[in-house]
């Protein structure tokens, strides 16, 4: 709803400001910063030409076709995103509680232990010891994921 009401208020700005004698690319460029630059001249350029209406049906089939191609990325992405997560849950639990049970198995035999169980204690003692750095890792490279993927030009106009 609040998108809706957003959406009326640019539209209604947008109205007023042509029919107050503003050219309609003049009023793009004034009513929101959601109509990007390039939205803008295809428009002077329509005015001008006397195509506008071809000019802004090309844009809101490119506009569309955007937003398709980001929900298809969106959603072919879910998957390996929840296989990821899975993975990360699982050895979050697997390297700092069963690798230590193993590794006390292992050093009774009394004998020297292979380099792929070494590897897998040291990565339990540094989970176990700095558990706080990898999830301040995670939050750190994921903010800026979040930012790119809310602020593309899609999304900025579906948000207007």
């Amino acid at each position: 709803r609040d998108e809706l009401g957003a959406l009326k208020q640019v539209s209604a700005l947008l109205r007023q400001k042509v029919r107050d004698g503003g050219s309609f690319s003049a009023s793009l460029r004034s009513s929101s910063p959601n109509f990007g630059e390039l939205y803008c001249s295809m428009a002077a350029a329509g005015e001008i030409s006397g195509a506008l209406g071809i000019i802004l049906k090309g844009q809101s089939q490119y506009l569309k076709s955007i937003a398709e191609l980001q929900s298809s990325v969106i959603t072919a992405l879910i998957y390996p995103a929840f296989l990821f997560v899975a993975g990360m849950l699982v050895s979050g639990i697997f390297v700092p509680f069963l690798v230590p049970q193993l590794a006390s198995l292992l050093k009774s035999s009394n004998k020297p232990l292979p380099l792929p169980a070494r590897f897998m204690m040291g990565a339990g003692d540094f989970v176990k010891d700095y558990w706080w750095v990898l999830l301040l890792a995670v939050a750190v490279l994921m903010g800026p994921a979040m930012l790119a993927v809310s602020g593309s030009p899609p999304a900025r106009f579906a948000k207007q």
